[in-house]
């Protein structure tokens, strides 16, 4: 006997999805017989609010380089932070590797 397919949830947010599927099954809306595993490109992660007290020469030129890189100052260190902890990350996997 087949049984019908529920439809996709059209969530807005990640939290909104989330509950949704705290609350239901999932084994109707999905054949997990069939599935593969697919990128999820299109989903923002979630993000965390921090804040930074900085000195003030610093965040002076940080705004510098966003403006000459027309970013906005939140997201060149956001960019900076990523370049920096993959590096970081990078190195300490050479490092256990070679050891």
């Amino acid at each position: 006997m087949r049984t019908r397919r529920a439809t996709a949830v059209a969530a807005r947010t990640e939290a909104e999805e989330r509950e949704h599927w705290t609350k239901r099954d999932s084994t109707r809306a999905v054949d997990y017989e069939r599935g593969a595993r697919g990128p999820f490109s299109g989903l923002r992660p979630t993000m965390q609010t921090v804040s930074l007290q900085l000195p003030a020469s610093l965040y002076e030129n940080l705004k510098l380089l966003a403006h000459r890189e027309e970013v906005e100052v939140r997201s060149l260190v956001r960019l900076y932070l990523a370049e920096k902890v993959t590096e970081a990350l990078r190195m300490r996997r050479r490092k256990t590797a070679a050891a």
